[in-house]
């Protein structure tokens, strides 16, 4: 059994293709891309950074892994304030590349996983980018004694697999799974 909740609005000013907002210059790995839009990772110390000449998201791991999004237009630069992904308590999270959701596949992306767990429970977030996007995406996934709660803020519908289960969540919305 799962319920299903929309995201806070203030979300859509960070994930704008969770809200429908979103806006691609280069929507897939065609001859219309450019060097100035393709996604690229890369790792500075503890910190990781995700841009495509159109956005930029800086993931500071001692910060509690708060996520500052700078987006590039017009030859100016606009900063929002910093995100942190919610967490039961103040444990430390860990940042890995990974893949971000096949979804992402054909237009090109980078992902990171953000990784935290504690006194029972595990969080893992995937914040991905993709080539001319106009900001990041991310899904999260959250479980706590028994309770799975899956949070969708990219363009798509995800699809997550829970004990043989699958459960698919819309685009913007979480889902609450219960004994998974």
């Amino acid at each position: 059994a799962f319920a299903e909740e929309a995201p806070a609005s203030p979300l859509c000013e960070v994930f704008p293709a969770a809200c429908g907002t979103a806006t691609r210059r280069a929507a897939s790995r065609s001859s219309e891309r450019t060097e100035a839009t393709i996604a690229t990772a890369h790792r500075n110390g503890l910190r990781w950074t995700l841009s495509n000449g159109l956005v930029e998201a800086t993931i500071d791991p001692s910060a509690l892994c708060a996520v500052a999004i700078t987006r590039h237009a017009d030859r100016t630069s606009d900063a929002l304030p910093p995100l942190t992904i919610d967490t039961p308590d103040e444990t430390p999270c860990t940042v890995t590349e990974t893949a971000g959701p096949d979804t992402l596949s054909e237009r090109g992306s980078v992902a990171v996983a953000i990784a935290w767990s504690g006194n029972g429970w595990t969080q893992r977030a995937v914040l991905s980018l993709a080539d001319g996007a106009a900001g990041p995406e991310v899904s999260v996934s959250r479980t706590r004694e028994r309770s799975t709660t899956l949070t969708n803020l990219t363009a798509t519908e995800l699809t997550w697999t829970l004990d043989g289960r699958e459960v698919r969540v819309p685009v913007g919305h979480a889902a609450r799974v219960h004994g998974a």
